[in-house]
């Protein structure tokens, strides 16, 4: 009789456990997509300040005495089964290499250069669904930007660029109701990336 009613709550409680991530899980964003494009950060030939695209620079301007220009990874996705606000926020870890060109977009002959680890958490955001419980977010919002450590600064009269990133990972971090689930991102597809590993075009090092 006793083991016949331990089984018996045991029972119970697994059905109440598997009741509450069920609860914890509606509604809960099945991803179908997650992809990303990316902007290297340019320096303005024969001019004499840091620019970048329009996208980044109403995000992350840097100031006119900036001495680097920021690179940004974008990040998109497609989901359905979407129910409330969740939260959706990128990250990216790797490596990144940085050098300082001359502001009319060349390289010195010997660029001063810093290579170091990555481990970025981009911008956050609260996304709700149609009525359908379909979300599709191809914005800029949702984005990772890459700038070198304050420490690195270039001469003056240079920029520092991003030369090359080997991302090890890149991820939707999905957070709804205090659960959170991750997402591979696809790789950037954009100018100088072959797989995970961005290079940049025309850099001697």
């Amino acid at each position: 009789m006793r083991s016949k009613r331990s089984m018996i709550l045991a029972l119970a409680a697994s059905a109440a456990l598997a009741i509450g991530v069920t609860a914890a899980w509606a509604g809960f964003p099945n991803m179908r997509t997650a992809d990303s494009t990316f902007t290297e950060g340019t320096t303005t030939k024969g001019g004499g300040k840091t620019t970048t695209s329009a996208r980044t620079l109403a995000a992350v301007a840097p100031s006119a005495a900036a001495t680097y220009s920021p690179a940004t990874i974008y990040v998109h996705f497609k989901a359905t089964g979407v129910s409330g606000s969740p939260t959706f926020t990128p990250h990216a870890t790797g490596k990144q290499a940085w050098a300082c060109a001359n502001w009319g977009g060349g390289w010195p002959a010997d660029p001063r250069k810093f290579e170091g680890p990555i481990d970025f958490e981009g911008s956050q955001l609260s996304l709700s669904a149609d009525r359908n419980g379909k979300l599709i977010y191809t914005g800029d919002e949702l984005a990772i930007y890459l700038a070198p450590p304050s420490t690195f600064v270039c001469p003056s009269g240079q920029t520092a660029l991003l030369v090359g990133l080997n991302l090890t990972g890149l991820w939707i971090t999905v957070s709804l109701d205090g659960v959170s689930q991750d997402t591979d991102v696809a790789y950037p597809t954009s100018s100088g990336w072959v797989g995970s590993v961005y290079t940049r075009a025309g850099y001697p090092g």
